[in-house]
Parts: C-alpha cells; sequence; structure tokens
C-alpha cells in the first residue's frame, strides 16, 4: 500500500505520525506533503516528506506583494536619505535630516507592516488554498509517483484543495480524511 498523507498545518501532528507507523507497520510506503519540514522529528526515517513552505514564499503572488509593500517604499526612502545626506553635507542640517529620514524609514516599516497584516493578509486567506494546491502541483506532486498511489489522507482544512484536484485528476484514486483498507 503506498499513501499520500496530506497535512499542510502541522495541527494533527501526533495523528499523522501515528498513521504513518499504521501504514509501514503494514508493509506500505508512505509519503507525506506538509508545509514546514521541521518539526516532525517523531515521524518514522521512511516516510518522505515534502515541503511547500520555500516554494510558498517564492511563488509570483507573493514576491509581487514584497515587492509593492516593502521594497520599492524602502527605495524611496533610501534615495531620500541619500539626497539629505547630500544636502547635509553641504549645510550644518545634518541631525535634523537625518532624524527626518530616520522617522521616515520607521513609519515605512509600520505602515508596511500594517498593510500587509489588515489588507494583504485578509485578501491572501481568500487565495491561499487554491496557491497550495498550484504550488504542490508544480513542486512536491511532481517528485511523487502519484500513479503508483493507492490513497490519499488529508489532515486538516488547508488540505482539502490539493485533495480535491487529485481527486478530479485520478477518479480510481481513493482521496478521504481517513486511512482505509486496500485490497489490490
Amino acid at each position: 500500500m503506498n499513501v499520500l498523507l496530506v497535512a499542510v498545518s502541522p495541527r494533527r501532528r501526533l495523528t499523522v505520525i501515528e498513521r504513518a507507523r499504521e501504514v509501514l507497520d503494514a508493509g506500505g510506503q508512505v509519503t507525506l506533503i506538509t508545509l514546514k519540514g521541521g518539526g516532525w522529528d517523531d515521524l518514522p526515517d521512511e516516510v518522505v516528506v515534502h515541503e511547500l513552505q520555500h516554494d510558498e514564499a517564492s511563488h509570483p503572488f507573493l514576491r509581487a506583494e514584497r515587492a509593492i509593500v516593502l521594497r520599492a517604499p524602502n527605495l524611496t526612502v533610501r534615495a531620500l536619505d541619500k539626497g539629505a545626506r547630500a544636502i547635509a553635507a553641504r549645510r550644518d542640517g545634518m541631525d535634523m535630516l537625518r532624524w527626518t529620514t530616520g522617522s521616515l524609514r520607521e513609519r515605512q516599516v509600520e505602515w508596511s507592516q500594517r498593510f500587509h497584516k489588515r489588507k494583504f493578509a485578509k485578501a491572501y486567506s481568500n487565495v491561499r488554498p487554491w496557491l497550495l494546491w498550484r504550488v504542490a502541483r508544480q513542486g512536491a506532486l511532481e517528485r511523487i509517483d502519484t500513479a503508483a498511489l493507492d490513497q490519499v489522507v488529508l489532515h486538516d482544512s488547508l488540505s482539502i484543495p490539493i485533495g480535491w484536484h487529485l481527486a478530479q485528476e485520478y477518479p480510481d484514486l481513493y482521496v478521504g480524511f481517513e486511512l482505509r483498507e486496500v485490497t489490490v
């Protein structure tokens, strides 16, 4: 029996470990797709773990947000700071200009964080399940022999889109929330 466990969140970590041990004790193979590979120390060594965290962070959607909300304003503040230093070098107002650009930098960081938490995070929570599916399909699932899988076991709500798309692509593959005995 070849089982794919999908646990994006580590909340049900003990259940995932228990299911993996059950399959391994029965002579099967287990693959785990999770967001972060750390924190799975109790997982048997035979389990192959695929992480989504790096692929999610490097997705163009998140990279664009970082560029617009953090990098562009930071470059603007840097340019202002450089200009202020040039002016201050010619005049005696160095301390005042440094204070102004330092204060501006602090505000920029504060505004960027506020925008990220209040606006972007809310919008991203609606898009994230779809994005996790795309990340899993383009990364972890390319490295997994999906034709050899007997079943997929989902362990949290963020796993549902991944399971749903797998069920659509492989109609004969059992996708569910609990491990079932497969007879071949």
